[in-house]
């Protein structure tokens, strides 16, 4: 099956228009909005008040308002007795932060008098659809979002894929999920820019590229891997711009039993996306935003609940930037328009997420890689281009997933979603190799269409219960991932060039490049997952497995003739063990397997044409987790083996190798002190390859994987200036090597980030400036090599943005 190219050089100018006719057609429908409708949203004016409140049992919360703001709440105790509040931060008015505060309690605000307010029990009583995320039922995934740990910036919980949300002192893995606050507070442009809290993850792609690549604990993970609320194969398959995520979920280590095999087969990790859901509060927020060079944007949030319960919600996301970024003569165009729709009634829950997202970037970043025999050369200044004038990339998605969930009974739930997405990808680009000390280089034109078309499927059955004081949680589930990809190649003439002073070449002639199907995979499972409590849930097992196919079926793009078939079938099982001597410490431990589909034999191989089996990875881990209610920090320890594959001395393609990568981690997250906020982390790591050629390599580290990661920031909050915060973080990174020879090494890199954020109230309408600098000192230097080749580092950028919420 063929695809027409688009016409490249007249879309982004059409596609600007439109979006910014569609932000511009949202304004005028906001402010057009009768008075009636404005009277019933709009929050009486008051002097703003600094508060901070956390999410707590509801009287408590009521107690600590009083103390901050010195109003009196009147209301029976009794209406109390059960519930929790919302989390508050900020400088808000006394009203509005009440209502916040009491968001999905089902009690109303009556002010009595300046100052007094009383609280009753709403006529027709709402149904508790969280804000800032107490769940609704163990069983549910939607409108049951884990509720932000104190300071606000990561989450008590996480999904843990067939086990749906799991409280992180109850689960036997490592998990960190970054929360709406987190992701605004850091202008977060892409998901990349989010994981740079977790020294687990490691950003391998450049920073000025088209692309956004992981790794986690040593291992290589690809964005096409991403998760979408459980689901592979959903998202944009390069980057996604994150206006519309609610949490940015990273799952440390392999996971085949919880969340099936991605679609790329990565194993070092899974990041799984939330989307953002409509509260019981009315939104309505517009920000406004500048990045170095020269790009503007702008991003639109609106969301509203309707019905007599409020048990229909819809949030629209929007986001538009262009202009030029801080590297020299490089564009982007970025945007995103995402609709989530969900229904919470009393036993049915129903969502629907719907995306576009446009990328057009001028003269990205491309791929830089060394000759063998050479000394490392040194990092060129982070802001030369040395891509050509003619370059570019151009990637356009479309996505979706609808899911649904019934409680057939009190202690029964039965679960589905379906969803896709449709990826079209245009570009022309010049990789370049290094060919001495002195930088100089040369490269290959390359034009390289690409599509690729995905269905992703999911049904299952959660049942909880207990006997003579056991609990159980079982799960039984099936997955289906199904897409095909195209490519086309078309290469022009080698051309020389230079790192560190670069020299341009007019574009190639490519107009003869076609594309056509290259191949046709099935990723297809069932999975049994069972979570046993004693004791009243001091120790709880974890066991299960899957049973997972992997289908591919490959094509020559050019002919459409087959060239290979491969249909290989795994169980993969998983233990988990957690023991809670006391509430604030979770012992735990488990063993889980990654599956990656195996490789095929190259041409040039004497069993050319040979498929293998899929390969298992295997992870062992334990640690320990303390939660002391303002902060929180865990330790872990894990050793991950993952098998390798390559040509042996007689030419005959085998996969007898291995990687071993061990590891101790220790993350914190919280805030110890008021108005001191803490979150980072130490990751060190010990790598070695075993099984290779001939021995050669044997005892060598990993290619690309640092011996020590840590990420250690904090935020802290002026007393003498009401909502003016000072945030600051620095990134280190160690050691590697970019062959497994470990000939050639990347030097040791750190890099600070500075920002402040200063909070104010309007007359009733809270407006966030934000000023950030990425990389303060501009350093120069190679960030990664893990992904077989080697990633530039950002230079020194300058973001602001300014948030209205009215």
């Amino acid at each position: 099956m063929d695809k027409a190219r688009i016409t490249r050089r007249n879309a982004p100018r059409a596609y600007r228009t439109a979006v910014l006719g569609g932000v511009a057609c949202l304004l005028l429908i906001a402010n057009a909005a009768p008075p009636a409708v404005a009277e019933t949203i709009a929050p009486q004016l008051a002097q703003a008040v600094a508060l901070e409140v956390p999410a707590q049992p509801l009287d408590q919360a009521i107690a600590a308002f009083e103390a901050q703001t010195g109003w009196k709440v009147a209301v029976d105790q009794a209406l109390l007795a059960g519930k929790r509040s919302s989390a508050v931060r900020g400088n808000l008015a006394p009203e509005v932060a009440l209502r916040q505060l009491l968001a999905g309690t089902g009690l109303d605000v009556t002010v009595t008098a300046p100052g007094r307010v009383a609280l009753a029990q709403s006529v027709t009583p709402l149904p508790a659809i969280p804000v800032e995320g107490e769940g609704t039922d163990d069983r549910a995934l939607i409108g049951n979002l884990p509720a932000p740990y104190a300071g606000g910036q990561v989450a008590k919980g996480a999904q843990a894929g067939i086990l749906g949300n799991r409280d992180d002192m109850d689960t036997p893995f490592s998990v960190h999920a970054y929360t709406e606050e987190a992701i605004k507070n850091r202008q977060a442009r892409s998901i990349a820019d989010i994981v740079d809290y977790d020294s687990s993850v490691r950003v391998i792609s450049s920073r000025g590229g088209y692309t956004d690549q992981y790794m986690i604990r040593g291992f290589t993970v690809f964005n096409d891997d991403l998760a979408f609320n459980g689901m592979y194969g959903v998202l944009p398959r390069q980057t996604l711009t994150p206006e519309a995520i609610e949490r940015v979920e990273v799952f440390q280590g392999p996971s085949a039993l919880l969340n099936g095999v991605s679609p790329g087969g990565t194993i070092g990790g899974t990041i799984n996306l939330v989307p953002k859901r409509a509260t019981d509060e009315p939104i309505n927020e517009v920000a406004l935003t500048y990045s170095s060079d020269l790009q503007f944007g702008t991003a639109v949030d609106f969301g509203r609940r309707f019905g007599p319960d409020r048990q229909f919600g819809v949030r629209f996301n929007g986001a538009v930037r262009a202009g030029d970024t801080a590297a020299d003569q490089r564009e982007q165009l970025i945007g995103l328009a995402a609709l989530g729709a969900d229904y919470q009634g009393e036993r049915l829950r129903l969502s629907l997420d719907v995306g576009y997202q446009h990328q057009d970037y001028d003269r990205p970043q491309n791929f830089t890689y060394i000759s063998p025999g050479i000394d490392m050369p040194k990092a060129p200044d982070a802001k030369t281009n040395n891509q050509d004038s003619w370059t570019y990339t151009d990637t356009r998605d479309i996505f979706g997933v609808l899911r649904g969930e019934y409680d057939l009974t009190d202690h029964l739930t039965v679960y589905g979603a379906f969803g896709g997405n449709s990826s079209d990808q245009f570009s022309a680009s010049r990789g370049i190799t290094v060919l001495n000390d002195e930088g100089e280089a040369s490269g290959i034109a390359a034009d390289i269409p690409y599509y690729r078309d995905t269905i992703s499927a999911q049904a299952g059955l959660r049942a909880t219960g207990s006997i003579f004081g056991i609990t159980q949680a079982a799960t039984v589930a099936a997955n289906t991932v199904r897409f095909e990809e195209g490519f086309g190649f078309g290469f022009g003439a080698l051309n020389n060039t230079n790192i560190y002073d670069p020299s341009y070449d007019p574009e190639p002639d490519f107009s003869n490049n076609t594309i056509g199907k290259s191949n046709e995979t099935q990723l297809n499972s069932v999975a049994l997952a069972d979570v046993v409590g004693l004791w009243d849930d001091r120790v709880q097992f974890t066991l299960g497995g899957r049973l997972q196919q992997v289908k591919v079926t490959a094509f020559d793009f050019s002919t459409g003739a087959e060239t290979s078939a491969y249909d290989e079938h795994a169980l993969t099982p998983a233990l988990g063990l957690v023991i809670r001597p006391i509430k604030s410490v979770s012992l735990y431990a488990n063993y889980i397997e990654g599956l990656t589909p195996g490789d095929v034999a190259p041409a040039t191989a004497t069993n050319a044409g040979q498929a293998f089996k899929p390969y298992r990875t295997d992870q062992v881990e334990f640690g320990v987790k303390l939660d002391f209610e303002v902060l929180t920090a865990s330790l872990a320890f894990f050793q991950i083996n993952r098998p390798n594959a390559y040509l042996n001395g007689t030419n005959t393609f085998v996969d007898d190798g291995n990687q071993r990568n061990r590891g101790i981690e220790l993350s914190l997250a919280g805030e110890p002190l008021k108005g001191v906020r803490l979150l980072g982390g130490v990751t060190l790591l010990d790598s070695k390859l075993s099984g290779t050629l001939d021995g050669d390599n044997d005892g060598n580290r990993g290619v690309g994987v640092p011996n020590a990661q840590a990420n250690i920031g904090g935020e802290f909050d002026i007393p003498q200036v009401d909502g003016l915060t000072v945030t600051s973080r620095v990134i280190y990174t160690g050691t590697q090597y970019y062959d497994a020879a470990n000939t050639q090494e990347l030097q040791d890199w750190a890099r600070w980030d500075f920002g402040l954020r200063y909070t104010l109230d309007a007359h009733g309408t809270p407006i966030t400036f934000r000023a950030d600098v990425e990389n303060l000192l501009d350093s120069s230097y190679w960030s990664s090599a893990g992904g077989g080749y080697l990633s530039m580092g950002a230079p020194r950028t300058v973001r602001f943005s300014t948030a209205f919420r009215f």
